[in-house]
Parts: structure tokens; sequence; C-alpha cells
């Protein structure tokens, strides 16, 4: 019953049984799981900001080389 009204029907059963199995089922891989310890999110998101900052560098220096090439380009005209 939820909250003493009515009675559950069998399907509200077993979606209630799956749900308390699955909970156990996750938390305890999440025990078990050595993954859960390497700590991948933090690394994955300190892989992101270098690799962003590797892109902004190379874009930065594609802009500042043809900005300094059109500047020359424009002297010896």
């Amino acid at each position: 019953m939820i909250n003493g009204s009515t009675p559950l029907n069998q399907s509200d059963q077993l979606r209630l049984i799956v749900r308390d199995e699955t909970n156990k089922l996750l938390l305890q891989h999440l025990q078990l799981c050595p993954f859960v310890s390497n700590k991948i999110e933090e690394r994955t998101r300190r892989l992101e900001t270098k690799t962003a900052t590797m892109i902004g560098f190379m874009c930065g220096s594609g802009l500042l080389g043809g900005v300094s090439g059109g500047v020359l380009a424009n002297f010896l005209n």
C-alpha cells in the first residue's frame, strides 16, 4: 500500500521490486568497481582544459601569423 490508501497491483509491485534490486546492485557495483577510485571525471576535465588551451594557442598563433604576414605584405608593396 502507498500511504495506506490503495493496494498496489501486480505491475506496481514488480516495478518497486525491480527498482529496489537495481539500487542495491548499483550500490554494490560502486563499492567493488576499481574505476570509481580512479577520479576519471577529474582527469577528463583536466584533459579537456589542456586540449582547449592547446587549440587556443594554435588559433592565436595562426591569427597572429596571418595578420603579421598581411602587414608585411602590405609594407613590401
